[in-house]
């Protein structure tokens, strides 16, 4: 079985991007298109508001438009 490949979303919200965080829909798919199998998704804004069922479907939606899979979740603290 081939290994899986994932990245830590946070990182296109901190840092160098604080000012200007990348749309989530926009990191999916440029992961996506670099061959990454799935995301460490940020539960915290911007990326991550998924405090009802109707975001959550959301985000999900638009997880499985690129075929990631969600490998961790980074909590805030």
């Amino acid at each position: 079985m081939a290994k899986k490949s994932s990245i830590g979303g946070w990182a296109y919200i901190w840092g160098g991007y604080a000012e200007a965080p990348i749309e989530l829909e926009k990191v999916l798919k440029t992961l996506s298109e670099l061959g990454f199998d799935g995301i460490e998704m940020a539960a915290f804004p911007p990326h991550l508001e998924a405090n009802t069922k109707e975001k959550r479907a959301e985000v999900k939606k638009i997880l499985d438009k690129y075929g990631l899979q969600v490998s961790g979740l980074a909590a805030p603290f």
